[in-house]
């Protein structure tokens, strides 16, 4: 399926697809973790979000689970867009963690 761009937006008709992700958590109790994955699928629409789910990098003995739903689309004029993340990991090793990012490289299904 060949997109067809509709100014601003470039890329909010072109079918399904998903995100990469990779940040940092916020620190707690001296130690930080990666988030890192992709989100499930959604379909293109000028507002829709994705889910997202996983475990933390393993850092200081020990990870930490997320899981949640993006905001919605965040378009930038020729560029595509990027969702933003934010939420807290379980609680593990008697803690949890922030975290706050952005999604990257949209992947066409």
């Amino acid at each position: 399926m060949r997109c067809k761009p509709k100014p601003p937006y470039d890329d909010w008709d072109c079918g399904f697809h998903t995100h990469d992700y990779h940040f940092e958590s916020c620190q707690s109790e001296g130690h930080r973790h990666i988030l890192s994955g992709q989100t499930e699928p959604s379909v293109s629409k000028r507002d829709h979000a994705h889910r997202y789910a996983g475990v933390t990098s393993f850092n200081d003995n020990h990870v930490h689970y997320y899981c949640g739903c993006t905001g919605p689309a965040i378009y930038r004029p020729g560029c595509g867009h990027y969702h933003c993340m934010e939420g807290t990991t379980t609680c593990d090793d008697g803690h949890v963690h922030r975290y706050e990012g952005k999604t990257c490289n949209t992947i066409k299904l």
